[in-house]
């Protein structure tokens, strides 16, 4: 695995595990679409925080449904001639909606004063 430089904060192993799940899904071997899928990821965490998930969520990349959806953005938008492209498109928008129905992803968690 090669380090990634993160522009938002995360923690490079995050986001190199992150793009290894992606290339999985997308059955890629080699590094040489890594800028692409890269890309691809911080598009589909750039749309889930305008569709209203907070910022910590996103950025929790070991939650299940936001690995999912950004892998499914990812297979949706991943190369030029992919016939399934409207199927992942549409599975990403149903798992979006779900997520900015949800009290638990759209709110930021609450900051404790340490009061009692």
């Amino acid at each position: 695995m090669r380090p990634v430089s993160s522009q938002n904060g995360e923690s490079g192993a995050v986001v190199v595990a992150l793009i290894d799940d992606v290339k999985l899904a997308l059955r890629i071997t080699s590094s040489a679409f890594d800028n692409e899928i890269e890309g691809l990821i911080e598009a589909a965490k750039a749309d889930l925080r305008l569709s209203g998930v907070s910022d910590a969520k996103v950025k929790d990349e070991n939650d299940p449904l936001i690995s999912r959806a950004i892998v499914v953005y990812c297979k949706a938008h991943f190369g030029y001639d992919n016939p399934e492209a409207e199927r992942f498109q549409q599975s990403y928008d149903m798992l979006k909606a779900h997520l900015t129905l949800s009290a638990e992803y759209t709110q930021a968690p609450a900051v404790s004063d340490g009061a009692t």
